[in-house]
């Protein structure tokens, strides 16, 4: 009895450990599947990189050679000898395999990088710069490229001033975008550029939902951003401390800005719209959040509109003008104050809101001086006149053919 037990005990043990053991090897199994499936996975899941590099052959090759989206990061500082071209149908992402960032080293008179047509460009963790004596954009975005900022910096770049020595003819010395341009992150600073400091945007859109533009400068206009018939959205982020003859912390003409939040503070023109310019009659500045604060300039502290200033929130608030309009200079356009808040504004003349246009403070003739009017018709004038002539000129000339024609004398 008492043996049969102890084989009964045995025999139960012994299941018990095949059972262990099973469940131990099962245990194991299933473990280095799981890291062989996330070790194959790609890098960018776990937040590394595809490819690291050292120097400029490495990196272009990289990224001609690129199949799918290639997250590509630095183990140092890289100079170049040319452009960086991120080339049609190719998705790269640039960053650095260390917690600050390596630089990426544009050549003089030339842009670091140029985005072609159907290339993608993800800055998350680099410098885009030039040495300090050379010349050349940060980021020439090209019609249909598409550029994200996210993280890292564009600095210490200058627009080629020359046009024969470069084809960037000295704007956008930041970032010069005729494509898509989206910076959620990162800063733009310590550029410089004829127009454009820290973004010169063409034809298409910039939104910006994040980061800091900074610290730019330009000579003419635009010293953060200078919008030239494109489409600026600010939904956050800051443009602060930039400077403009006109503009210095936003330009904008021949199209639209859209202003929903964000801050523009602490910019200088020189001439006109500390904060922000709209200038012309068919620039838009749309206003319905965020702030225009502490900016400086003779006309139009915070704001100068030559175009249509449509305000139905926000507040323009601390803004300084050592002429007129330190809130708000409405020249040869119109101001659609629906809502929001426009005090504490210095001036001369027009602490908050200063109209050039009549005394009574409405813009005369639909928003636009009377001398433009008056320009306007004459123009028109001249132009029917000289239609009527030439219609009237060949009519004689029919006539006078038809007369001396055989028969007709």
């Amino acid at each position: 009895m008492n043996v049969k037990f102890e084989k009964g005990l045995q025999c139960i043990y012994g299941r018990k450990f095949l059972v262990f053991v099973s469940l131990l090897f099962m245990i194991s199994l299933a473990s280095f599947s799981f890291v062989t499936v996330f070790i194959d996975v790609a890098p960018f899941a776990l937040g590394t990189s595809d490819k690291i590099v050292s120097d400029e052959n490495e990196l272009q090759n990289a990224i001609n050679n690129a199949q799918k989206p290639l997250v590509i990061a630095f183990d140092c500082d890289i100079k170049l000898t040319d452009s960086l071209i991120i080339p049609y149908n190719k998705d790269i992402t640039l960053t650095s395999n260390r917690d600050d960032f390596y630089k990426l080293i544009g050549a003089d008179e030339a842009s670091t990088i140029t985005i072609d047509k159907g290339g993608v460009l993800r800055l998350e963790g680099i410098i885009v710069t030039h040495m300090s004596e050379d010349h050349g954009n940060g980021v020439f975005v090209n019609f249909g490229g598409v550029l994200y900022l996210s993280g890292g910096a564009v600095s210490n770049n200058r627009a080629v001033l020359d046009m024969a020595k470069g084809s960037d003819t000295g704007v956008g010395g930041g970032v010069f975008n005729c494509g898509s341009f989206s910076m959620s992150g990162g800063e733009i600073f310590n550029n410089t550029a004829r127009a454009g400091g820290g973004v010169f945007n063409t034809g298409y859109v910039f939104s910006m939902s994040g980061g800091k533009i900074f610290n730019n400068t330009a000579y003419f206009s635009g010293g953060g951003v200078d919008n030239y018939n494109g489409i600026v959205k600010l939904y956050d982020g800051v443009i602060s401390g930039n400077r403009a003859m006109q503009g210095g912390g936003v330009f904008n003409v021949w199209n639209s800005f859209d202003m929903s939040g964000g801050v523009i503070s602490d910019n200088v023109a020189d001439d006109k719209g500390g904060g922000v310019y709209s200038y012309y009659a068919f620039s838009n500045f749309n206003l319905s959040g965020g702030m225009v604060s502490n900016n400086t300039a003779p006309i139009g502290g915070g704001v100068c509109t030559d175009g249509d200033f449509n305000m139905g929130g926000g507040v323009i608030s601390g803004n300084i003008a050592t002429k007129d309009g330190g809130g708000v200079y409405v020249g040869n356009g119109v101001f659609n104050n629906i809502d929001g808040i426009v005090s504490g504004n210095t001036a001369t003349n027009g602490n908050d809101v200063y109209h050039s246009n009549d005394i009574d403070g409405k813009s005369s003739v639909g928003g636009y001086s009377l001398r433009d009017v008056l320009i306007v018709v004459v123009i028109s004038v001249v132009v029917v006149a000289s239609v009527l002539f030439v219609y009237f000129e060949r009519k004689i000339a029919q006539v006078e053919a038809k007369w001396y024609m055989p028969g007709n004398r």
